[in-house]
This record gives C-alpha cells, structure tokens and sequence, in this order.
C-alpha cells in the first residue's frame, strides 16, 4: 500500500452518482448555470477571476498524481503543466494562465520570487467572451477545494490592448 502515489484528486467526484430512483418521465434539459459573479469596475487592463498559484504549489500538486519513480524523468516545467492537466481534467473547468498585479490582499507566498506579479489561474476574465462561458458554482468549489482558498478578481499584468 506505501508504494501507491497519493492522488490529491481522488477524493473528488468525478460524475454524480446516478439516481437508483425509476423516473416516470425524461428529465428536463437545463442549461447549465454559470455562477453568480459580480464584474469589476471597467479600467484600463482586464480583471482576472482566479487563482494565486505559485508555479511551485503546481510543480508539488503534479508530484502528487505521478506513479512512484516517475518523478526522476520530469523536470519543474512538465511537472506543473501535468499538475495543471490533472486539475483541468478532474474539475472540467478551462483554467487560463495569467500574470497579475501584486496588491495589499496578495499573499505573500504566491509573489513569483524575483518579479513584480503573481501567477494566476482564472476561470474567467472581465471579457464578454469570458464571463458568459464561467463555470458552474460547482466547479469552482472544487476548485476551492483544489488549491484550498478563494477565488478572487485581479487586474492583469500584461501589456495595455
């Protein structure tokens, strides 16, 4: 049993369990509900709805899901992006890479040593596009779970459009 690797998604649903009950008729088709986001005020750059999370955090969280041995043939780079696919895969939520700006309410474990931001994974952006496509409160619970705290909005660090 100590050779099997601890799978930090494991204990997640992946689908629901499906009723035992007989159903008299079809279920109904529902759109599937986004959650309920409040935008930010518009401003010059585009607000990221996400994640603070240290590259270091995914590099660890992709150590977690390898098979025992395996961690020999990867380097920090691949080891994140498998703990970023794990999570994509697990949650069914399509997580964006972002670079934001540093603020009072930034943790200070999330800053990206040497650099003025803060590697984001967000779920959605302040963008028409973005928003209306945000996942399900579900989702993001798992999510919450995930990388075990809030989501919140943060204002982009990249180039003005």
């Amino acid at each position: 049993m100590a050779d099997q690797p601890l799978d930090p998604l494991k204990a997640l649903p992946i689908h629901p369990k499906p009723s035992t009950s007989v159903a008299t008729q079809p279920p109904k088709q529902t759109r599937r509900q986004p959650f309920e986001l409040r935008l930010p005020r518009p401003g010059r750059r585009i607000r990221l709805y996400g994640y603070a999370v240290p590259g270091a955090w995914l590099t660890d969280f992709g150590v977690k899901c390898l098979e025992p041995g395996a961690r020999e043939v990867f380097h920090a780079f691949p080891l994140a992006s498998y703990g970023l696919r794990r999570i994509k895969m697990k949650t069914r939520v399509k997580l964006t890479v972002h670079f934001g700006r540093i603020d009072a309410k930034t943790p200070p474990e999330a800053v990206v040593p040497g650099e003025g931001f803060v590697q984001i994974l967000a779920v959605c952006t302040n963008e028409r596009h973005s928003y209306k496509a945000r996942p399900t409160q579900k989702q993001v619970d798992t999510l919450t779970r995930i990388f075990g705290r809030s989501p919140r909005w943060w204002v982009d660090d990249g180039p003005l459009d």
